[in-house]
């Protein structure tokens, strides 16, 4: 069963790093194209400053979900170096459930949120586009981080029982701080 959990996630980890490169391709860009417009004398695209500020929300929300994924999301790791494996992944059991269920709960509230958006028909200043396209972003980001939060207990349950612990590790060295 958790094979399947990951390679659904693989799956899905996929569409999000290809979403995450063009975001930051249109943020490098657009940008840029805005300075050599005024540079130019064009005066720049009124609709660019929007676009930027809903294309940072989905960067930051995309790239917290695939942190989870990885185990790279925010933690305090003061004990990590102190404790036993098997402890690590005891206590992981904890801080994931409570992690999961916040995160659950805060993707529902976000839903709620989309829906009062929808229904308010708010619509961008600049676009038209409606404001709650711009927000379903945060629900769905929560709700696949939970998601890997759950994958997250089922790998320490799996790894308890069989006392290998070689997944705490993570995918690599590459990234970290120590």
């Amino acid at each position: 069963m958790l094979a399947l959990l990951h390679r659904i996630d693989r799956g899905v980890a996929a569409v999000e790093k290809v979403v995450v490169v063009l975001i930051v391709a249109v943020l490098v860009g657009l940008p840029l194209t805005q300075i050599l417009m005024r540079i130019g004398g064009q005066g720049g695209l009124p609709w660019g400053h929007e676009i930027v500020r809903v294309l940072v929300m989905w960067l930051a929300f995309f790239g917290a979900s695939l942190a989870t994924r990885e185990r790279r999301h925010i933690t305090i790791d003061l004990l990590d170096r102190a404790i036993t494996p098997a402890t690590k992944a005891a206590f992981n059991l904890v801080t994931q459930g409570v992690a999961m269920v916040v995160l659950a709960y805060l993707a529902r509230t976000g839903w709620t949120f989309v829906n009062l958006q929808r229904d308010m028909g708010d619509k961008s200043a600049v676009l038209g586009i409606p404001e709650w396209i711009a927000v379903t972003v945060i629900p769905l980001s929560l709700a696949v981080m939970s998601w890997r939060l759950l994958i997250g207990i089922g790998e320490d349950l799996a790894g308890l029982r069989s006392g290998d612990f070689d997944y705490l590790a993570g995918p690599s060295s590459e990234g970290r701080l120590y």
